[in-house]
């Protein structure tokens, strides 16, 4: 899975797995994430898929949540998951 070494603001930072010394840039917009890695430019964003960057942010986000959700209604819930997928079902 991919994890983000650091975070500033609401870009997440994360460390190639394929190029040494490359970060790929996951940022939150208006209509939920994009991020700089070849994949997502070229491929995913025109189809509106997301890449494994995009997928372990919304993951750790999530698992961030997850206390918190657990005290809310499940339409609350529902709410808090579509926010941070930018609709996509998780």
């Amino acid at each position: 899975m991919t994890i983000a070494t650091q975070t500033v603001g609401r870009q997440w930072l994360i460390p190639s797995e394929s190029e040494p010394n490359t970060l790929h840039i996951v940022k939150r917009v208006a209509c939920g994430f994009s991020c700089t890695c070849p994949d997502y430019f070229h491929r995913r964003s025109h189809r509106g898929e997301t890449c494994k960057h995009i997928r372990g942010v919304e993951a750790q986000e999530l698992a961030r949540m997850a206390p918190v959700v657990s005290l809310v209604s499940p339409e609350a819930q529902s709410w808090a998951r579509s926010i941070l997928t930018g609709g996509r079902q998780a």
